[in-house]
């Protein structure tokens, strides 16, 4: 893993990538509310306040597109030329760190929280996932209600972008689409927004304490 490039908050490179787009809806539960909007919503807000914050962003897709095209000629499904797509991306992007947005799915629906995966043996990646996850806790605890389990930790993750990425990153459950009260919560843009400040925030305590 090369080292961060740039040592100051102001001015960092920062990749976003908002998960799924155009043909692959993410997790979905019925036709109301789609994980790949929610992933690009709320990525346009980290995006905006990011650059506010003197931060050069980069974002795999501003649109609701998939990104197979950055592979045009490859042998792999549509959907897997996607995924390494995103990969291509992140390391011809110059970054210094990426963060990819996704909506977490699960049998129970008593099951609420956001979860921040990151490389195992990646002390970089660990540092930026824990930093993330301390601020998402402020925020995705809302509302709860008797029998909820939140989660709170942050995990490693086998995933094809953490695994073939040349900086450091994460990827950000921001909640469960299978709750009704984190799929309320993620219908909203004032939610949408307090996630966006959340991550943004993590963003902010990792890069200041780079040397």
């Amino acid at each position: 893993m090369p080292a961060i490039q740039t040592t100051t908050t102001k001015g960092a490179a920062v990749v976003i990538d908002p998960g799924h787009g155009g043909i692959d809806g993410g997790v979905c539960r019925g036709d109301d509310l789609l994980e790949k909007d929610i992933n690009l919503a709320i990525a346009k807000q980290l995006s905006s306040l990011l650059r506010k914050k003197g931060y050069a962003v980069q974002m795999t897709r501003e649109t609701d597109k998939d990104v197979s095209d950055l592979l045009p000629n490859g042998a792999d499904t549509r959907h897997r030329r996607d995924v390494h797509g995103r990969a291509k991306f992140i390391n011809e992007s110059n970054g210094d760190l990426f963060v990819s947005i996704h909506v977490n799915s699960c049998e129970d629906p008593y099951t609420r929280g956001a979860i921040t995966f990151f490389t195992e043996n990646d002390p970089q990646s660990k540092a930026l996932a824990e930093s993330i996850q301390n601020r998402l806790n402020t925020v995705t605890k809302a509302k709860p209600q008797a029998g909820e389990y939140f989660h709170e930790s942050i995990r490693t993750g086998d995933f094809y972008l953490l695994l073939h990425t040349d900086i450091p990153g994460v990827i950000v459950e921001v909640g469960f689409i299978t709750s009704p009260n984190d799929k309320k919560l993620l219908a909203t843009n004032s939610y949408r927004k307090k996630i966006a400040e959340a991550i943004c925030a993590g963003i902010e305590s990792y890069t200041a304490g780079l040397p």
